[in-house]
């Protein structure tokens, strides 16, 4: 078990599943994502996300057809409030390809590691079990993180 705290200072890129928490607040998790959202509100640390989120994002929003909430997801992409946007680069893309072949790890997970270090992140925050990183990149379960 950790905290918020392992975070202080880190440059923390927030894997899909973690923004959506943010967007959506599952009950589950209600507690732990708003002071997720307090400490990077109070500059505890970096949070930054890649473009490929957004695919993620709103290819489940827009299954909701409420344009109303689909037009608040993407203005919290486009405000950059919470979480920096960083551009899944073509050198990205090629990494990807690196990380995925040495750590048997899926196409989108690939992505967002290597968008992670393209953006100089050393944590990887996530719910997804089993993930492998690379070793310049920390993956920590955000369902671990105790207030």
């Amino acid at each position: 078990m950790g905290s918020l705290n392992t975070l202080s200072g880190k440059r923390v890129y927030l894997d899909t599943n973690i923004v959506i928490y943010i967007l959506e607040r599952p009950d589950q998790f209600e507690q732990q994502t708003a002071a997720l959202v307090g400490a990077i509100a109070n500059g505890a640390f970096h949070a930054a996300t890649g473009e490929l989120a957004i695919t993620e994002v709103v290819s489940g929003v827009a299954k909701l057809e409420d344009e109303d909430v689909l037009r608040r997801c993407l203005d919290f992409f486009e405000s950059g409030d919470v979480v920096a946007l960083y551009p899944v680069t073509r050198d990205a893309f090629y990494r990807a390809g690196l990380l995925r072949a040495a750590l048997r790890v899926s196409t989108p997970d690939a992505i967002h590691m290597a968008t992670a270090l393209d953006a100089a992140c050393d944590v990887f925050l996530t719910n997804a079990r089993r993930l492998h990183a690379p070793s310049e990149l920390r993956i920590v379960q955000f369902s671990e993180l105790i207030n």
